[in-house]
């Protein structure tokens, strides 16, 4: 009985979200929205530069923070924006440039490694095979 009342609550907001949108009277929420992938940083420690695959659960905008669940172990943390990280953002995308330096989904895990953007070969002009999805790319933080 609760998950059809939530079923239909959901879509009552979806079509009362849809028709706000096409009246201009939408307004998106500030954040990054749940259930999007991103990638963050766990601690605020300068030395560890490493970054998770993790799953948005809600933004507080009251406090600048996330709640968000790691895609690996399912453990919960609430950190702040500065520690989380947007993934596939086409416009961010399109700009990284050779040498830029960037993060990137290791194959078969959850953990981005560091590295520099060459495009589509190596140092010795090779084309690598290397196969990661541009929407598990993202920009070195500043910080890092």
């Amino acid at each position: 009985m609760i998950n059809q009342f939530e079923h239909k609550l959901d879509s009552d907001l979806a079509h009362f979200e849809q028709d706000l949108k096409m009246s201009g009277d939408y307004e998106a929420p500030p954040g990054i929205p749940p259930n999007s992938e991103v990638a963050v940083k766990l601690t605020i420690d300068s030395q560890d530069k490493t970054l998770i695959l993790a799953q948005v659960r809600l933004f507080r905008s009251e406090i600048n923070s996330y709640e968000i669940i790691d895609v690996d172990d399912q453990q919960k943390y609430t950190l702040p924006d500065s520690q989380v990280f947007e993934l596939g953002q086409a416009d961010i995308l399109k700009k990284i440039a050779k040498g830029d330096h960037i993060y990137a989904l290791y194959p078969d895990t959850t953990i981005f490694y560091p590295a520099t953007f060459h495009g589509d070969e190596d140092h010795d002009g090779n084309i690598p095979l290397r196969s990661i999805p541009l929407k598990y790319v993202v920009r070195a933080p500043q910080f890092m």
